[in-house]
């Protein structure tokens, strides 16, 4: 059973080395790569030839823009950060009540303005 142990703590500890590298790769490979404006680089990961089985590659990728979304009158558009699981993750083109021109139910009671 110790032994059972051992060898288990042994796997974790190479898997968490393991992600904590792959991190890395991931934060880094968009670091010194540039992109076309309009475009955003992201990270993504290919199968390898080499050692590493998996590498993260610098990609420049068309993002969603508010230039695109149309709202209607009274609202206007955002960028709003969304959680994802998967990359590439973008601000999606959303749009919201202007509060400036909303209609009152949307408008903030002056108490919480202060």
């Amino acid at each position: 059973m110790k032994n059972f142990l051992a060898l288990l703590c042994v796997i974790l500890a190479i898997c968490k080395v393991s992600s904590e590298s792959q991190e890395l790769q991931k934060r880094n490979a968009c670091k010194n790569h540039s992109c076309h404006p309009f475009t955003e680089c992201q990270a993504v990961k290919r199968k390898s030839d080499g050692p590493e089985k998996w590498i993260f590659e610098p990609v420049c990728m068309k993002v969603p823009t508010c230039a695109t979304k149309k709202c209607v009158d009274g609202e206007k558009c955002i960028l709003k950060k969304i959680k994802c699981q998967l990359i590439p993750c973008f601000k999606i083109p959303t749009c919201l009540p202007d509060i400036n021109e909303a209609s009152p139910e949307y408008q903030m009671p002056p108490a919480f303005l202060v």
